[in-house]
């Protein structure tokens, strides 16, 4: 029998949370299914997705923590900022529906 690997928790930080609630319907939707995709996922899976395009935003680093950003894609060219945590935890820092500013983390 192969061992299973875990799954993924998601958590979001306050901001983050504000973010989902100001998006537009179809993007709050598309951000939504995203996060519902990534919960099924084990990390190995996750990298491999593409569709969710995860990704590396090194250097680009969190403000709060230090820690390297990464991304996921949910929309057309919306994205969204994360923390990679260890056991399989993502922290979603922000959502942002345009691509380029989402690489201008604030």
């Amino acid at each position: 029998m192969t061992p299973t690997r875990p799954t993924i928790t998601l958590e979001l930080r306050p901001r983050a949370l504000d973010d989902l609630a100001g998006l537009e319907f179809d993007d709050r939707k598309a951000a939504l299914k995203a996060m519902r995709i990534i919960r099924s996922l084990d990390m190995v899976a996750l990298g491999r997705h593409a569709g969710l395009n995860w990704e590396s935003l090194d250097p680009l680093t969190d403000r709060v923590t230090g820690k390297t950003l990464w991304s996921f894609r949910f929309g057309g060219g919306a994205r969204a900022l994360c923390i990679q945590e260890p056991q399989s935890v993502i922290l979603v820092v922000t959502f942002e529906p345009d691509h380029s500013k989402a690489y201008r983390h604030r």
